[in-house]
């Protein structure tokens, strides 16, 4: 069976929609205000991680990390960094992208990586590149730390 991203899409919404179904019967009809933010937490999440970038089929020359500021003020990125730990690794992160700038309220920012390869289209313009930030395909971890240092 060809497994395609659609599909998966698709499982994964059902799936989700399945084991939410019992839990919302289960909240009171006067629970409309949202929850709290936890103390120390941001707006700013990985939207999107592509790192097929250059192999054989792959859709982009590059790999590339996609952040989203889900609020609305715009939220500095100074002295933030993407980090990249590999699967086995138990230790400090191996590799650290510095970012910069800001991303705008309700707004996207484009961290363009390194490649595999030449297959695939150019990104659209990035905010920041950072060719050494490599992940691996296979597995990892990808952190989105304030601060700049592993």
């Amino acid at each position: 069976m060809k497994i395609t991203p659609w599909k998966t899409a698709l499982g994964s919404a059902l799936s989700a929609a399945l084991i939410a179904a019992p839990l919302a019967a289960a909240v009171p009809a006067n629970a409309t205000e949202p929850l709290p933010a936890a103390t120390g937490t941001s707006p700013v999440v990985i939207n999107e991680a592509y790192l097929s970038g250059g192999s054989s089929g792959a859709a982009f020359k590059n790999k590339f990390v996609e952040l989203y500021n889900g609020s609305d003020a715009p939220v500095s990125l100074e002295g933030w960094s993407l980090q990249y730990r590999s699967a086995p690794g138990t230790g400090a992160p191996s590799s650290v992208a510095a970012l910069a700038g800001s991303i705008p309220a309700k707004g996207y920012y484009l961290l363009k990586g390194g490649s595999n390869g030449t297959a695939g289209t150019d990104l659209p313009a990035a905010d920041a590149t950072a060719t050494g930030f490599n992940p691996a395909g296979g597995g990892g971890t990808i952190v989105l730390a304030k601060q700049a240092t592993a």
